[in-house]
């Protein structure tokens, strides 16, 4: 297939679509993009995500690596960085799982001491963890979501790029055709679409033949202030302990940003109890925060059950491609090229599909 000569829609005007977005426009595709939502909401809402090279698995691990190398790229064009490289902090039982996963593909990571917490992560008291389950990414950080989503906006500009703020109620993919997308004012032909449309996306694939194992989720994301002035330095932490995961990220502003697993199952569902989690949580292990100065920002969250545990599924009918998964924005710029790969035709090595309906 000729890129060149080839329309494509994108679903999604989150940070995946704007990438699969930006990889098709340099390989001279006119791209539409379709979200009724102003680009960076849905699950690419906030103003910050974690990166981190540490999986406890090398495939994790891999895929880390190569969309690392990808975010650099953007980074040079930026002349901005778009990651703060300040590491993380992990907690897992099978901290040796992790660290055996750096090791296999080469990447450094280390069991720090108590002192070394104190250092690292001023946000943590470093007496209330299990040192033994403890593992430091030295490469891992803050993205900033915000200039990562002005960035794409504004290379996208630069290409045949437009935005169209429509719902999409259908995608219609034939493989004797081309691809129709469906909204309430118009049904517009492509020869390829690429649907990212994060918590749409399960709808849109089942009109396709494809099941999606997704779970609407309520997230709740705090934001607290400490009690004392920290170093501008506060890195990342994420407690992956057990059923209880969190991240606390210290922002420009002095505020903490914190998210965990007190997400609501239930879509509908107010903020008012994760809330309250989220502030039992930062007062067990962060004392130094001020639990009178929480307020709550929310965002519909749909996780989703992807094939061997990888972190995304990436699934084609005829001229649509479809991607969904869990904790995407790291491994966005991978992702815009690996999509504009499938639109090409070329192949995804080792990357899960999701299976057809009545499937076995």
């Amino acid at each position: 297939m000729d890129a060149r000569a080839v329309k494509v829609a994108v679903v999604g005007a989150g940070v995946v679509g704007l990438a699969a977005a930006h990889a098709l426009g340099r390989r001279g595709c006119s791209v539409t993009t379709f979200d009724p939502e102003p680009p960076g909401s849905g699950q690419s809402f906030g103003r910050v995500r974690a990166f981190r090279i540490a999986h406890p698995s090398v495939y994790g691990v891999g895929l880390a690596v190569q969309s690392r190398a990808i975010w650099r790229e953007w980074e040079d064009q930026w002349s901005e960085p778009l990651i703060r490289c300040d590491g993380l902090l992990i907690s897992d039982p099978d901290r040796e799982v992790w660290a055996a996963a750096m090791a296999e593909v080469g990447q450094p990571s280390r069991f720090p001491s108590r002192e070394q917490v104190g250092t690292l992560c001023p946000l943590v008291d470093a007496s209330l963890l299990d040192l033994d389950s403890l593992v430091f990414d030295p490469q891992a950080g803050a993205i900033d979501t915000r200039a990562t989503i002005d960035w794409l906006l504004a290379i996208n500009g630069d290409h045949d790029w437009t935005l169209i703020p429509e719902h999409v109620i259908r995608v219609i993919g034939d493989t004797d055709g081309p691809a129709v997308v469906v909204t309430a004012g118009a049904e517009r032909s492509f020869d390829a679409v690429v649907v990212a449309a994060g918590a749409g996306t399960e709808a849109l694939a089942a009109g396709l033949g494809l099941h999606l194992d997704t779970v609407p989720q309520q997230r709740t994301w705090a934001t607290m202030r400490p009690r004392t002035a920290l170093p501008a330095s506060a890195m990342w932490m994420a407690m992956l302990s057990g059923h209880r995961y969190g991240w606390a990220q210290l922002g420009p502003d002095g505020v903490v940003a914190l998210s965990g697993d007190w997400s609501s199952n239930d879509p509908t569902d107010t903020s008012a109890g994760s809330l309250s989690a989220a502030v039992d949580y930062a007062e067990s292990l962060m004392p130094v925060l001020d639990p009178a100065t929480a307020k709550p920002q929310e965002m519909l969250v749909a996780p989703v059950t992807v094939p061997d545990g990888k972190p995304f599924a990436i699934s084609t009918v005829g001229p649509v491609t479809l991607v969904e998964g869990n904790q995407l924005f790291k491994f966005a710029p991978l992702l815009g090229r690996m999509l504009a790969d499938a639109v090409e035709g070329l192949p995804l090595p080792e990357v899960p599909t999701f299976e057809s309906v009545g499937a076995a």
